[in-house]
């Protein structure tokens, strides 16, 4: 393994520890984990996201699949969501997002943030995928459901013009049809946290 690679091993293990209890405390102020707040939002069932009580330090965005969660000094992480309402899911871009906005007291990671930071100041998405490929290769992770990213990718059909179609059929679909998109997020494995412990 790369000391890249390691370094960005590591920077994931950090965004799962923290994001957990920031998404914990999400639910606990909305009333509702952050993934049926936003399964609400789609369906227009609730009002404008970001909403949180004065006293706290996070402010939540949420657009596309994940929530941005945003502290008064500096530190954001990017929290995607994951199939089931799963809370211990990343993706490349989020590790990066974390790699280039983490402030004390959590680590800096400056080496790994000087080489995934784009000449525009923002995460280079083709260094990240680039890592986490590896460490999907390595083992150290996986996809979040690996039967049904496994079924989706089965069933994506190619379209002429060069669009993919997913056609799941009825029987096979996930109860939540987000989850069709949701399963590919990643998680760590067992070697992936006990190699990450060992750094």
């Amino acid at each position: 393994m790369t000391d890249r690679e390691m370094a960005f091993l590591r920077a994931a293990s950090n965004l799962v520890e923290y994001q957990e209890p920031i998404l914990a405390h999400f639910e606990f102020a909305a009333g509702m984990s952050a993934f049926d707040y936003w399964i609400r939002k789609r369906v227009g069932r609730t009002s404008a996201a970001g909403q949180s009580p004065s006293h706290d330090p996070w402010r939540y965005f949420f657009h596309g699949l994940e929530v941005e969660a945003m502290h008064r000094d500096g530190r954001h992480l990017r929290i995607e969501l994951g199939p089931r309402g799963m809370t211990n899911v990343f993706t490349g871009a989020s590790v990066a997002v974390h790699v280039l906005d983490s402030k004390p007291p959590w680590p800096l990671y400056t080496d790994l943030s000087g080489f995934l930071r784009n000449s525009r100041g923002f995460p280079d998405g083709e260094l990240a995928r680039k890592l986490e490929q590896g460490l999907l290769k390595r083992g150290l992770f996986a996809r979040a459901d690996p039967e049904l990213h496994a079924l989706r990718e089965s069933c994506s059909l190619k379209s002429p013009d060069g669009t993919t179609r997913i056609e799941i059929p009825p029987e096979l679909r996930p109860d939540t049809p987000e989850d069709v998109f949701l399963c590919e997020r990643l998680v760590l494995t067992e070697d992936g946290r006990r190699e990450a412990r060992a750094v």
